[in-house]
């Protein structure tokens, strides 16, 4: 991935500072602890990626509450990395924001940060599903509708 010289990454996480430096070595890229009791250090952003084994939880839900995308990657093996990709189907974001690989991850990054138009066109589109499905009314009726599903399939 070529970064831009407009592009700064911060990665958020608790890492070595030689281990860090010897990883990245570019001065674009900073490492950075994340307190989730000051979110608005995320306004900062404007395009988060998840982790890969491990993936966003509760900074995840924050990062979307504050309608700014974060790029996800499917991990059916392992629980603790289905978090995110669940958020993001939840909000029919995952023809956007969700990839199957990492070579995937990083064309879908290089796609948003070269292309203005449409990493504007996925904020909007992002912005409308989580007015539409980050509701408690939406997650409500969801639920009911699915276990009416299940236990109709008992019958």
């Amino acid at each position: 991935l070529k970064l831009n010289d407009k592009i700064h990454i911060t990665i958020y996480g608790n890492m070595p500072d030689e281990w860090f430096q010897l990883i990245f070595p570019n001065q674009r890229i900073k490492k950075d602890l994340y307190n989730n009791k000051n979110p608005y250090k995320l306004l900062n952003h404007y395009l988060f990626i998840d982790t890969l084994n491990y993936n966003n939880h509760s900074t995840a839900l924050e990062i979307l509450k504050l309608k700014i995308p974060f790029i996800g990657i499917t991990n059916f093996k392992r629980y603790n990395g289905c978090f995110s990709q669940s958020l993001l189907k939840f909000i029919k974001m995952q023809n956007d924001l969700l990839t199957e690989s990492s070579d995937q991850m990083l064309q879908l990054i290089d796609k948003y940060i070269n292309d203005k138009k449409i990493y504007f066109s996925m904020c909007k589109k992002l912005s409308d599903n989580i007015d539409k499905y980050f509701t408690h009314e939406y997650y409500s009726n969801d639920f009911r509708d699915t276990l009416n599903e299940f236990y109709d399939s008992l019958k």
